[in-house]
């Protein structure tokens, strides 16, 4: 929790006050749908309350894939490890208004199409 909360203030707020744009390709987010990856093991009801007290991000965008793709990607993963993370998601994406599903099964100028929608849309 302290590297989120701090490490926000110290290194994200400057460029943000710079008016940058900041990209996280993880933030607290993938703590609460996939805990176990990063060796925290409590519930993730839990962890998605403590995600009030860790600065929000305007848009967290959540990508769909079919499970066969992932589980050709990702040999350490099962498919009830991809559901369980899906359904993390979804109670996730159900109490928090910045997140965005992203369809990811098309191309990838596909996917990118949808979040400069969801971007511009702001």
């Amino acid at each position: 929790m302290s590297d989120y909360v701090l490490g926000y203030w110290l290194r994200i707020m400057p460029l943000r006050q710079r008016k940058s744009i900041v990209f996280f390709d993880r933030y607290f987010p993938d703590v609460v749908v996939d805990a176990e990856r990063s060796s925290i093991f409590l519930p993730h009801q839990f962890l998605c309350w403590l995600r009030h007290f860790v600065p929000k991000c305007q848009k967290n965008f959540l990508f769909r894939v079919e499970p066969e793709t992932i589980l050709a990607r990702k040999q350490e993963l099962t498919k009830e490890d991809i559901e369980r993370i899906y359904q993390r998601m979804d109670y996730l994406a159900a109490r928090d208004r910045h997140c965005v599903w992203i369809d990811n099964n098309g191309t990838p100028e596909g996917a990118v199409r949808h979040i400069i929608k969801a971007l511009a849309s702001q």
